[in-house]
């Protein structure tokens, strides 16, 4: 028989595939229920309080991935322009390899005692330098303000994300809605190293109607 006759098509439906049909399907949610779904199975979709904090966490999570993604630009612009992160280097008695140090109290810890008074001042006006330089460019590209503003987007994400799986499905759409939470946030929580009955547990805490 030819190799032809023997082929398959395979399947288009990666994860992020998944991921993203299951998104655009609770995002079109209030369309489909108003043309194809019987008023019954509507009014118990409509009435899942699951499915609207959905929608509220998915809206800060969006949000969050665009900060995300400006921070990290806004770092690599910050690293080029000014050659790296605001450190030192320390040759420390007894070590092999240079030390790296962020702040004044790093470099008095390293280079301990009156022998190493002179290494510290060095140091310390190094360190100045190039805190200065970071400081200036931070300023100039609003590196701090964006990473800020991340921090504050992934708190925020991080509460509606622990309300919507807190939250009892009243439908399989918020079943669905609750797990697609779940994979997106990675939920640091469940561990692989976990038994499976604690894992069980959790998963039935999370998901049961």
């Amino acid at each position: 028989m030819a190799d032809s006759e023997n082929s398959r098509t395979l399947s288009t439906n990666s994860p992020g595939n998944l991921l993203s049909s299951v998104t655009i399907f609770l995002g079109t949610l209030p369309e489909k229920i108003a043309v194809d779904v019987p008023a019954e199975a509507a009014r118990c979709i409509g009435e899942d309080t699951v499915i609207h904090a959905w929608g509220r966490w998915y809206a800060a999570h969006t949000r969050q991935n665009e900060l995300s993604r400006r921070q990290q630009r806004l770092e690599r612009k910050l690293l080029r322009k000014v050659g790296g992160f605001p450190l030192v280097e320390l040759t420390v008695p007894d070590r092999s390899t240079p030390i790296s140090a962020r702040t004044a109290d790093e470099i008095d810890r390293l280079l301990p005692g009156l022998e190493m008074e002179e290494a510290r001042t060095v140091a310390k006006a190094e360190l100045a330098s190039v805190r200065n330089a970071w400081n200036k460019a931070d300023s100039e590209l609003g590196y701090s303000a964006a990473y800020a503003a991340e921090n504050q987007a992934a708190d925020r994400t991080m509460d509606l994300a622990h309300a919507l799986l807190r939250a009892q499905a009243l439908s399989i759409i918020g079943v669905i809605a609750k797990l697609h939470c779940l994979i997106e946030m990675e939920e640091p929580s469940v561990s692989i190293g976990e038994t499976p009955g604690r894992n069980c547990a959790r998963f039935c805490s999370i998901f049961c109607c």
